[in-house]
C-alpha cells in the first residue's frame, strides 16, 4: 500500500570501485562561482506538491541543479519537466537513485515543464507518472535537450569520507550539488541528521554560509530554502556539468522538417492547453489589438520572444468572464508560454491571478537589485 512506503523518493546507489568519483578530472573543472554560492540563480517556485507524494525528489533535485547551472552559464532560465524525467528514468514508489535519473537525462533528454506539467488533477503517483511510455511528440521534445546540451555527472565522494565536507565546499564552485538527506528533522530552524539514520530524500545544495557555518539547500517541500547543520552527514552527493554542443549547419530540408514537427506539436499542445477552449467568442478586432499591444519580451521573466518560448497576450480578467474588457489594454500583460500557464493561470487555465501585474512589477524591481 502507498501509505506503507516510508521513503520520500531517494534510493541509495551502489557505487562500484570503477565508478568515477570527483578528483579524477573526467569532467571539466570549470569555475563558475568562486564563492560557491548560487543563490542569485535559483529557479522560482520549483516545488513538489505536498498533497501528492510523487516519490520523484531525485528528478526535482537534478533538474533544479541544471536550471541553476543554465541560468548562471547562459544567462537564461529553463524549466525542465520533473515529471517527464521521472517517467524516462522509470521512477515509481519508493523512488529512484540519482545515477539512474542522471543517466536517463543524459541519454533521453528532457522537455519543458509546460509540455508535461505537474497539474492539479494529478492527485496520485500513478497519474503523475503517466502517460507511460511518453508519446512520440513529447519524446521528440525531450531529445532536443541532448541535441543541444552536453550533460555529465559524477560522485563527489565515496563512502564515509572524512573529507566529504571539504570536497563539497570545493566542488560548489563548479556546480550546485545534488545530495541525499533525511526528510526532515529540525531544531531552532536548522535541519539535522542523527547518526546512523538512512537517507530518504534528494535535494539541491546551493551554497555554504561561511558566517553561519551552515549548508544552504533548495528543497522540493516547504520551506523550499533550508539550512543544514555544518556536520550534516550527507550520504550521497553528485555534481553536474552542462555545456552547449557546437552548432552544426542546418540544411533547408532539416529546417523544414523541424518547422513541420514544431507546427504539429504546437497544434497538439494548443488542443490540450488552449485557454480559448474554455469559452468566449473572440472579437473581430482581437488580432489587430493583439499585434498592437503585445510586447517582444515576457513581463514576468523578461525572456525574449523565441521559437521555444512564444509570447502570449494574456487577459488579466478572462475575456469569457469579462467580455467588456477583451480589448482593454489595461487588462493585458505579455507572458511567455511558461509564465502564462504557471503564473497568470496558476498552473491551470481554469484559474487566473488578478494580481499578476503587481507581481510582475515586484519581480522586475527585485531583478534590478540583485548582485
Amino acid at each position: 500500500m502507498e501509505n506503507e512506503i516510508k521513503n520520500y523518493g531517494f534510493i541509495e546507489p551502489v557505487i562500484k570501485d570503477e565508478d568515477y568519483v570527483f578528483g579524477a578530472g573526467k569532467i571539466p573543472e570549470e569555475v563558475l562561482q568562486e564563492n560557491g554560492d548560487w543563490l542569485q540563480f535559483l529557479p522560482l517556485n520549483e516545488q513538489q506538491k505536498i498533497s501528492t507524494e510523487t516519490y520523484n525528489c531525485v528528478s526535482f533535485g537534478t533538474t533544479n541543479a541544471l536550471e541553476i547551472l543554465h541560468r548562471r552559464k547562459f544567462g537564461t532560465e529553463i524549466n525542465l519537466s520533473d515529471r517527464a524525467l521521472g517517467i524516462l528514468a522509470g521512477t515509481e514508489p519508493p523512488g529512484n537513485d540519482p545515477s539512474t535519473v542522471a543517466e536517463a537525462l543524459r541519454h533521453n533528454g528532457d522537455c519543458d515543464e509546460t509540455i508535461l506539467p505537474f497539474s492539479s488533477d494529478l492527485d496520485t503517483w500513478q497519474k503523475y507518472f503517466s502517460p507511460k511510455p511518453l508519446p512520440e511528440e513529447i519524446l521528440a521534445e525531450c531529445k532536443k535537450f541532448f541535441e543541444i546540451y552536453d550533460f555529465k555527472h559524477e560522485f563527489v565522494f565515496k563512502g564515509a569520507d572524512p573529507l566529504k565536507h571539504d570536497k563539497m565546499r570545493s566542488t560548489l564552485k563548479f556546480s550546485p550539488l545534488g545530495a541525499s538527506v533525511v526528510a526532515w528533522k529540525e531544531r531552532n530552524g536548522v535541519y539535522y541528521k542523527e547518526k546512523g539514520e538512512q537517507d530518504t530524500h534528494w535535494i539541491c545544495v546551493y551554497g555554504w554560509d561561511e558566517n553561519l557555518k551552515l549548508w544552504k539547500v533548495l528543497d522540493s517541500y516547504e520551506p523550499y530554502l533550508k539550512y543544514l547543520e555544518a556536520d550534516y552527514d550527507f550520504g550521497t552527493v553528485k555534481r553536474y556539468y552542462l555545456n552547449k554542443k557546437p552548432s552544426i549547419e542546418v540544411t533547408v530540408e532539416k529546417k523544414n522538417w523541424f518547422l513541420q514537427l514544431w507546427q504539429n506539436f504546437r497544434s497538439f499542445f494548443r488542443r490540450i492547453y488552449d485557454p480559448g477552449a474554455l469559452g468566449g467568442k473572440r472579437s473581430g478586432s482581437w488580432n489587430l489589438i493583439r499585434r498592437i499591444n503585445i510586447k517582444d519580451y515576457c513581463e514576468l521573466c523578461e525572456v525574449k520572444k523565441g521559437l521555444l518560448r512564444p509570447l502570449e497576450l494574456h487577459h488579466i480578467k478572462p475575456f469569457n468572464l469579462f467580455p467588456e474588457l477583451e480589448l482593454e489594454p489595461s487588462n493585458f500583460i505579455t507572458a511567455c508560454r511558461h509564465c502564462h500557464l504557471r503564473y497568470c493561470h496558476l498552473g491551470s487555465f481554469q484559474s487566473y491571478c488578478l494580481e499578476i501585474k503587481e507581481l510582475a512589477a515586484e519581480w522586475q524591481e527585485r531583478r534590478k537589485e540583485r548582485p
